[in-house]
């Protein structure tokens, strides 16, 4: 469940170390080695279930979705997790978006869950169209034919901007979470700043850059106590985007990691509204 993942593994580590994984592979360290400590994957208890699908993303190496299809006439998420969680653990949530008519499928990375293999900065990019590719075929297989929303939290921000080129090709809308628009912020989590560091924007995942070409439906949710992405870094994803229909919902009282735990009636009402705007 989301609410049961230790706040240190929630988006903390991702960011803080994110930064500190860029500042010492300016020092012409191992980045196979930093990479290490980017991620935090976790083994799923318990066997796979008919809802899980293994996806080879290379040969030897499976990334696991877990599929919440309840009827093929409702509109689904594709949602991308944060770092310290795993596919099963939204279970709980899957259920809440499919009472609310909403199909729900979750990916998860390299490692994690029932996949295989390691994840890293690079190939977190390159999955994620692996997954949309694979999602919508299997999407075509059953007949489903609702609109298709890409939702990322925190790391999984990450994934569905990389994927936002593909609009509206490939699907219908855009939500995002706790997500970063620049990297500036996560320097100063270790005191110091981009310049320093001999950073440049180039290294990073030009979340920016990509969110100024996404023109598609956009709801980026934000908390405003938000300690580890600042609540001006979702102002800034809206703002960055050309959209004509897009929306920043702060989320009073929340940091980083409880937004869900703060405001679950409001979180899915907005989240159903957007998705209803669309369809």
């Amino acid at each position: 469940m989301y609410q049961s993942i230790p706040w240190k593994l929630r988006g903390m580590n991702f960011l803080k170390l994110w930064v500190i994984l860029n500042f010492i592979t300016c020092q012409n360290m191992d980045l196979n080695l930093l990479n290490n400590f980017l991620f935090h994957p976790r083994t799923a208890f318990g066997q796979l279930t008919e809802k899980d699908k293994l996806i080879e993303v290379e040969p030897g190496v499976q990334v696991g979705i877990r599929i919440h299809i309840v009827d093929p006439v409702y509109p689904l998420i594709l949602f991308f997790h944060g770092n310290g969680e795993i596919a099963p653990e939204y279970d709980d949530i899957a259920a809440v978006y499919n009472q609310r008519k909403i199909n729900f499928i979750i990916a998860d990375y390299r490692g994690y869950g029932f996949s295989t293999g390691a994840p890293d900065v690079q190939n977190t990019l390159t999955d994620a169209h692996v997954v949309l590719d694979t999602v919508l075929s299997e999407l075509k297989m059953r007949g489903v034919s609702g609109p298709l929303i890409l939702m990322g939290r925190s790391l999984g921000s990450v994934s569905v901007l990389e994927l936002s080129g593909r609009y509206p090709k490939d699907f219908d809308g855009l939500i995002i979470e706790s997500g970063i628009s620049t990297e500036e912020p996560l320097f100063r989590l270790i005191g110091t700043t981009a310049e320093q560091a001999g950073f440049n924007k180039e290294m990073g995942f030009q979340n920016a850059e990509k969110m100024k070409k996404y023109a598609g439906p956009l709801l980026v949710i934000h908390a405003e106590e938000d300690h580890i992405v600042p609540f001006s870094q979702g102002e800034a994803l809206v703002e960055l985007s050309p959209s004509k229909q897009k929306k920043l919902l702060p989320v009073p009282a929340a940091n980083h990691n409880n937004i869900l735990g703060v405001s679950p009636q409001k979180y899915f009402e907005e989240v159903s509204e957007f998705i209803q705007l669309i369809k």
